[in-house]
């Protein structure tokens, strides 16, 4: 328990460092995005390109400061979550989305909001994040609503898969046997 609180500490000044890298390139970058003139429609790939790009600031600042550990830490993920959604809302301010884009925000803040009252990830799992999938979606079908439910089936596959077990060696150490679970997993150089 104090070699854990004692790593919590430790990780705390790099990832707010991070998290504040992350939010001040978020508040700068999306209005100069507006204001490149891009077409809409390619619009929105940019916009999804520095989505998951702004994601990864805070992350890739920690590997950097050898601090990569920091990112498991429950610190670390709930601010993950709350610059996420912020990030999402921010992003439907300055573009002015549609409706829908809007109720997936209001989705995945029921799902953040638990998340953080319980600390299980699990309600990420059952809320996730439609946003930047959508904005691909309407990129690729601008005004069709009938291919969603393929957007709904590839979201909660990959959701589940990811949150439930890769992410999870513990529950996949369940069906399968340990050793095989690890060497998975080492076949793609991560160490249990």
């Amino acid at each position: 328990m104090e070699e854990n609180t004692n790593f919590e500490l430790k990780c705390k000044q790099p990832i707010r460092i991070g998290q504040q890298i992350r939010i001040l390139a978020t508040l700068l970058i999306f209005p100069l995005l507006k204001y490149l003139r891009l077409n809409d429609k390619l619009l929105l790939l940019v916009i999804t390109f520095f989505i998951f790009f702004l994601d990864s600031l805070d992350s890739e600042y920690l590997k950097s400061k050898k601090q990569k550990k920091c990112v498991e830490t429950l610190f670390y993920q709930q601010y993950d979550k709350i610059i996420d959604l912020l990030t999402y809302i921010y992003v439907l301010y300055v573009f002015k989305l549609d409706n829908l884009y809007s109720v997936f925000c209001l989705f995945r803040a029921l799902g953040t909001i638990f998340f953080l009252i319980t600390n299980e990830s699990y309600y990420l799992m059952i809320t996730p994040d439609f946003m930047k999938e959508y904005l691909v979606y309407r990129y690729l079908f601008p005004t069709e609503n009938k291919y969603l439910v393929y957007l709904f089936i590839y979201k909660y596959t990959f959701e589940v898969v990811w949150h439930g077990f890769i992410n999870r060696p513990d529950r996949l150490m369940r069906i399968f046997p340990e050793k095989f679970v690890k060497n998975i997993y080492h076949a793609f150089g991560i160490d249990l």
